[in-house]
């Protein structure tokens, strides 16, 4: 399973000779990378399974759920028995014959409605993340005190998050909310949490990373006056 983290894209070419190289399948978990393209071509066309979220959060929502997106036409055929209980929902109810076992895990209308209003303005809300994330990273490069994370070469991140590294992040995170901007870490690593740490290992080049951590607002709700507040609070100092 491979993770584009805050609509940053991995790195696909290398995933890809690993996956061809010992014949394992990659789930693409993009919950975070909804329009991201890598070599050109929008998530989704990378590997042969792609996840996507609808949290309320995420770059258009459907208040919860999410979608599986699958290359292959034959498994997407199977996906759509297993998510209604093996259920073939073109034919009537006496002419299906269930053959495996299947779930409930299709998404109610109400929420696909929500979805499809969303998805009639999906460019321009995705557009309006990848413009302000463009901009803090024109703006923001070679300031004292943020070091800007590099994107693999072909990447074209979609910015659900605007993520850097920060020196003094306590600091920084307080001088945003004093001028009425939030600033933060946002997760918790999951080795940190009891139940996921069944085999603690020592992470050095992740607590340096984790210790400066750091994301800024920057979805379709900033808009330029918003950005240019939030770059001058920065450029101050914290």
């Amino acid at each position: 399973m491979a993770v584009d983290y805050a609509g940053i894209p991995v790195d696909v070419a290398s995933i890809q000779k690993i996956s061809e190289k010992y014949n394992i399948p990659v789930v693409h978990d993009a919950a975070h990378a909804l329009g991201a393209k890598f070599s050109g071509l929008k998530t989704g066309n990378h590997f042969p399974y792609t996840v996507f979220s609808f949290q309320a959060i995420k770059h258009i929502t459907t208040i919860d759920g999410g979608m599986l997106q699958i290359l292959s036409k034959e498994e997407y055929e199977k996906g759509k028995l297993i998510r209604w209980f093996g259920i073939d929902r073109r034919l009537s109810r006496f002419d299906g014959n269930i053959r495996f076992q299947g779930y409930k895990y299709h998404m109610n209308n109400v929420n696909a409605t929500i979805g499809l209003v969303q998805l009639a303005n999906v460019d321009a809300i995705i557009n309006a993340h990848i413009e302000n994330g463009k901009y803090f990273d024109k703006e923001l490069k070679d300031l004292s005190g943020v070091e800007l994370l590099h994107y693999y070469p072909h990447s074209e991140p979609s910015y659900w998050l605007y993520t850097m590294k920060v020196e003094n992040r306590e600091g920084f995170i307080r001088k945003l909310a004093e001028n009425g901007i939030m600033a933060s870490e946002f997760h918790k690593r999951n080795d940190l949490h009891a139940y996921l740490n069944d085999f603690k290992e020592e992470l050095p080049c992740l607590d340096r990373f984790y210790k400066k951590l750091v994301h800024i607002p920057c979805g379709w709700w900033v808009t330029n006056k918003d950005r240019e507040k939030i770059l001058e609070t920065i450029k101050e100092g914290w």
